[in-house]
């Protein structure tokens, strides 16, 4: 069989549907693993602290905890005023505008200096309302 545009659109989406329906069901697999191992955490995080542990130490491995630290700016314009006020560079971090180095590409042909640029073209499929069965 000869693929056309719409056999091979059709194939595309059920493909992507396919995967879309796996990780899915995934998902909810793992849904009950994932609240088993919350209480297992709990169970641990309690033992540990009537113990007086700081790491827990088994034949099958050695259990820890980990903090992680997340940052984001809940007003750029109040952060920017105290940066500027107390000369604190430190607090933040520098980076280039994708958007506007494209913009500034796109307007004068040249990049800014210090910035790599890159475009990456990749083959995208947008679902019409129209099921894949649909006939050709």
């Amino acid at each position: 069989m000869a693929l056309t545009y719409v056999s091979a659109a059709r194939e595309y989406l059920l493909c992507r549907d396919k995967i879309d329906a796996i990780k899915k069901q995934a998902t909810k697999d793992q849904a009950q693993y994932k609240e088993k191992i919350a209480l297992l955490e709990q169970w641990f995080d309690k033992k540990a602290q009537d113990d007086g542990l700081e790491n827990i130490k088994t034949p099958l491995g050695t259990g820890y905890w980990s903090t992680t630290h997340r940052c984001s700016v809940s007003s750029p314009s109040e952060f920017r005023e105290y940066v500027i006020a107390n000369q604190r560079w430190d607090l933040m971090e520098t980076r280039a505008s994708k958007k506007a180095v494209e913009a500034e590409l796109e307007a004068s042909g040249e990049l800014p200096p210090g910035v790599n640029f890159s475009s990456i073209r990749g083959f995208n499929f947008r679902r019409e309302s129209v099921t894949p069965e649909a006939s050709e």
